[in-house]
């Protein structure tokens, strides 16, 4: 039976896909590579983006009844094997980074004698129960996620509001123009290649598939957006030289909030945002190397993995 899902359940996973490796490794990156300059790095990256997004979909559309094997196999006819074992493996890494460094982070803060090695099985345990539904439930658990994420940072942003300084975001040229250049670049291929995971199913099996392109543009605009504004309220409230003291400066910086007496822990808030996004994107990283694995090894021969 083929999954179906709509465009919009779609790109709902590339948001998680994008803000995942954000929200726990990219922050800490860009403030200590371009300083107060980050902000020039984001809008240079964006660009940077939109040609990566616009090779991504472009890759996507062709052959759309095919998957992304079928499709290394037509591309690299002698060579599809490595190719998608490759594939396979920088997926695993990946997979293994973002779930670990989530891992790290609760060890750290919150249970501090746990080793981390407990959360990290705690999580890949959850991740693999919701990979072990489908492509359907991530998508629409995805869906639930988004909006209940965007109405947590959006509401976290406006509480930041009152303790932004203008004078934090000064002078805004602060480092030389290779280091803005190299964080741009970074951040473009850390915010948009982990969208080729949508690849998981194939464009023919989306319901909407001719609104595909045009909403993933605009999840991708939303998905800068919340990057946008996570770099430039840190900024404005801590300042660069303090922002940089914190292995999680979106983490810290919601130490600022504080509503009536007996509500002053906003900043778990922040986690909830990063658990949500990391499990979406591990889930649907997961369920790609396990149907990946599964495809390249179909009615193969295993010792042959160079030539067909």
């Amino acid at each position: 039976m083929k999954e179906k899902i709509n465009s919009f359940a779609l790109c709902s996973m590339s948001v998680s896909l994008s803000l995942s490796m954000f929200w726990g490794i990219l922050t800490t990156y860009m403030f200590y590579k371009s300083n107060t300059s980050s902000i020039i790095s984001l809008l240079i990256g964006y660009i940077i983006n939109i040609l990566l997004t616009k090779i991504i979909l472009l890759f996507y559309n062709y052959q759309s009844d095919k998957s992304l094997i079928e499709k290394f196999k037509n591309i690299f006819p002698k060579i599809y094997k490595l190719v998608s074992l490759l594939f396979i493996s920088l997926s695993i890494l990946l997979f293994s980074l973002i779930t670990y460094r989530l891992s790290s982070f609760l060890s750290n803060e919150y249970l501090t004698e746990t080793n981390e090695l407990y959360f990290f099985i705690l999580s890949f345990i959850v991740i693999l129960n919701l990979t072990n539904k489908n492509i359907e439930t991530i998508s629409r658990v995805s869906t639930i996620i988004l909006y209940l994420s965007s109405i947590l940072f959006f509401s976290i942003c406006i509480l930041l509001l009152k303790d932004i300084n203008l004078n934090n975001y000064l002078p805004l040229l602060t480092t030389n123009t290779n280091n803005i250049i190299i964080s741009s670049i970074v951040y473009s291929v850390y915010f948009s290649i982990p969208n080729i995971f949508i690849y998981t199913i194939k464009k023919d099996n989306i319901t909407d598939k001719n609104k595909l392109d045009k909403m993933f543009y605009k999840f991708n605009i939303y998905s800068f957006l919340i990057t946008f504004l996570s770099i430039a309220i840190t900024l404005g409230v801590y300042g660069i030289n303090l922002s940089k003291l914190f292995s999680y400066p979106l983490y810290s910086v919601l130490k600022k909030i504080k509503i009536f007496s007996f509500l002053d822990s906003i900043e778990n808030f922040s986690v909830i945002l990063w658990i949500f996004y990391t499990t979406i994107s591990a889930s649907v990283i997961l369920l790609s190397i396990f149907n990946n694995t599964k495809e390249i090894f179909k009615n193969n021969n295993y010792s042959n993995i160079i030539i067909t």
